[in-house]
C-alpha cells in the first residue's frame, strides 16, 4: 500500500498598528488624534505543509495592494513593516499613515503555493 501525504496549506496572519514608528506593536486597534502616524504591520507564518511563493496583501482603506515573490517555507514567517524590503528582499512595504479620518482597515494576505494552489 503506498504512503499518502496531506497536503495543507495554511496562513496565520496578524495586523497590528501603534503609534511608536520604530516598532510594530501587538494592538490590533489604536485611538490616536487626527495627523497621528500611525505604523501598520502584517505578520503572516506559514502553518500548513506547502511552500509558498508570491504573495499579495491588500488593505483597500489605506490604498494598499501589493503583489511580492517571496519563499515562505512550512513555519517560517515574514514581517511586512518598514524594514520589509532590506530584511526580506522584496518589494513590499508597509509602514506610516497619517490618521485623518475615522478608520477601520482589514488586511488580507494571500499566498500561492509552488502549483499555484491559493491560500488566504
Amino acid at each position: 500500500m503506498a504512503a499518502t501525504r496531506q497536503i495543507t496549506p495554511a496562513l496565520a496572519i496578524t495586523y497590528t498598528v501603534s503609534a511608536d514608528m520604530d516598532t510594530c506593536g501587538d494592538a490590533s486597534s489604536l485611538t490616536a488624534p487626527l495627523g497621528a502616524a500611525i505604523h501598520h504591520c502584517v505578520f503572516v507564518q506559514n502553518t500548513g505543509n506547502l511552500t509558498l511563493t508570491r504573495h499579495t496583501l491588500s488593505i483597500p482603506a489605506l490604498e494598499v495592494n501589493q503583489a511580492f515573490d517571496f519563499t515562505l517555507p512550512p513555519n517560517a514567517s515574514l514581517l511586512i513593516g518598514n524594514a520589509l524590503e532590506t530584511t526580506a528582499g522584496v518589494s513590499a512595504t508597509l509602514g506610516t499613515y497619517t490618521l485623518n479620518n475615522n478608520l477601520l482597515s482589514e488586511a488580507t494576505f494571500t499566498s500561492d503555493t509552488e502549483d499555484a494552489q491559493s491560500v488566504t
